[in-house]
């Protein structure tokens, strides 16, 4: 499992709309140093996901569609990573080449697999940011 700089990066494009203004991708550049090439991509993703909406026309910008209060950090990186596993055994569809055992580290990261989840939904983003 890792952190990935995109992941990072929508971490970053998430805390530079907390204040839920309508803010440009170079604002998000400046305050967050996420380029401005990569926000554009990280920006159709968390829109795609709800997180973040995009507003059109001369006033236009990025603005996050839900309050800090309704999102996680799961929710962050779900929308940008639909793939974050601590081990390749956990992405759906794959096929253990130990068929002819039950795997009992499979079990074991499964369980791993769930806490990780649970502890990244345990706090929403107002927490994790202090904006209380």
């Amino acid at each position: 499992m890792l952190i990935t700089r995109e992941i990072d990066y929508a971490i970053r494009v998430v805390r530079a709309l907390s204040d839920m203004n309508i803010h440009s991708a170079s604002y998000v550049e400046k305050t967050e140093a996420v380029p401005t090439s990569f926000a554009y991509k990280i920006f159709k993703k968390l829109s795609k996901s709800g997180i973040v909406e995009i507003i059109r026309g001369p006033n236009g910008g990025y603005r996050l569609a839900k309050k800090c209060d309704e999102l996680n950090l799961f929710d962050i990186i779900s929308s940008v990573d639909n793939d974050f596993v601590i081990n390749e055994c956990m992405r759906e569809g794959y096929v253990c080449t130990r068929e002819d055992k039950l795997c009992t580290v499979h079990n074991e990261l499964k369980r791993v697999q769930q806490v990780l989840t649970d502890e990244l939904k345990r706090k929403s983003l107002s927490e994790v940011l202090k904006l209380k």
